[in-house]
């Protein structure tokens, strides 16, 4: 009779444990639905992300994180291809130098021999083989590999710029968006469901790494920017509407304009009025008949042009390319320097 008791008193303790168990278990499974529940509603209809563990925030502190994060090694991506661009300049500028009367003889004597003179083949090979690794400072920019490392800084410098100037405003406007989320008692709520100790971002103060951007100004918004040569036209990148990079073909003509084919346009999300008013422009010896529009900003290096007037080019004229004339940062000046592969903004 005691053991039966005793076997009863414990069969008891092991009954009411294991309700306990399910008990706790069915708490834990509703409040996890209810985390669940909360986080989709965060996410679907008001937008919310984790930015970390615990912290829900705007998918643009996310990209912002992004951008921050990349900075140093865009810059040391600039830095470096700088370095080695004027390192090939020097070395080029000192072989030339010492080669060019020997290149300029060779060019003089093939010039004097007609065209089937059983000369021309030995001078020419003479004339390639001391050309090889030299050439004319000014054409240096059109060399292959010169060619590739100016186009690979021109578009880390704008892309730089685009960081920068994006990021800028980017905090300022994410500020404001919490200040706003904030006072929203529903979003309040949700986040407290969702977890423990979850908060709304953002994930942390970006005041300080904003004051950080200004040791950046200088690779960005330079002075001078770089240049290369391409088919004979020069070419360089420039940030356009704040919002996308544009390659240009930079021309010092009279009658040159600024224009820009509508695939680039839709890059930087502009819209071109359907009213916007006609123009003829005559543009490499070809007549086109495009749309005007005024673009909100135009970047190259350290000048920043407002409301330049711009040329839209239809599509049967988009293989003529971005073009892009010095008049349209006025009253700054741009100096063309190919021997140093920049041009000097003034």
């Amino acid at each position: 009779m005691i053991e039966c008791a005793i076997w009863r008193s414990r069969g008891a303790r092991g009954l009411c444990f294991a309700l306990v168990l399910l008990v706790s278990a069915a708490n834990s499974a509703a409040a996890e639905d209810e985390a669940q529940q909360a986080a989709r509603q965060l996410n679907e209809q008001h937008g919310l992300v984790k930015i970390t563990g615990r912290v829900w925030g705007l998918p643009l502190e996310v990209q912002l994180r992004m951008r921050l994060k990349r900075l140093p090694s865009l810059r040391e991506q600039i830095v470096t291809t700088q370095k080695a661009l004027d390192e090939r300049t020097a070395r080029n500028e000192q072989a030339w130098q010492q080669a060019a009367p020997a290149i300029n003889a060779l060019k003089s004597q093939l010039a004097r021999l007609s065209s089937s003179d059983p000369q021309r083949a030995a001078l020419s090979e003479q004339l390639k083989l001391i050309s090889a690794d030299v050439v004319e400072p000014k054409s240096l920019a059109g060399r292959d590999d010169v060619r590739t490392q100016l186009s690979g800084l021109g578009q880390d410098r704008c892309a730089l710029a685009l960081d920068l100037v994006w990021i800028r405003s980017t905090v300022v406007k994410i500020a404001e968006r919490y200040r706003q989320l904030a006072g929203d008692e529903e979003v309040t709520r949700l986040i407290k469901q969702s977890g423990t100790k979850c908060r709304l971002g953002p994930a942390r103060d970006y005041a300080a790494d904003a004051r950080k951007l200004d040791e950046y100004d200088a690779l960005a918004f330079a002075v001078h920017v770089p240049v290369y040569l391409q088919s004979g036209r020069v070419r360089v990148t420039a940030l356009i509407a704040d919002a996308a990079c544009a390659t240009f073909s930079w021309s010092e003509a009279s009658d040159a304009v600024t224009c820009l084919p509508a695939s680039v346009l839709d890059a930087a999300a502009i819209q071109v009025p359907a009213d916007a008013p006609q123009r003829t422009v005559r543009i490499e010896g070809r007549t086109v008949v495009c749309r005007e529009i005024v673009l909100g900003s135009l970047r190259l290096g350290s000048c920043h042009a407002k409301s330049v007037p711009v040329c839209v080019l239809p599509p049967e004229a988009e293989d003529l390319g971005a073009q892009l004339t010095p008049l349209a940062f006025s009253p700054c000046r741009g100096k063309l320097e190919l021997e140093r592969l920049r041009v000097v903004l003034e």
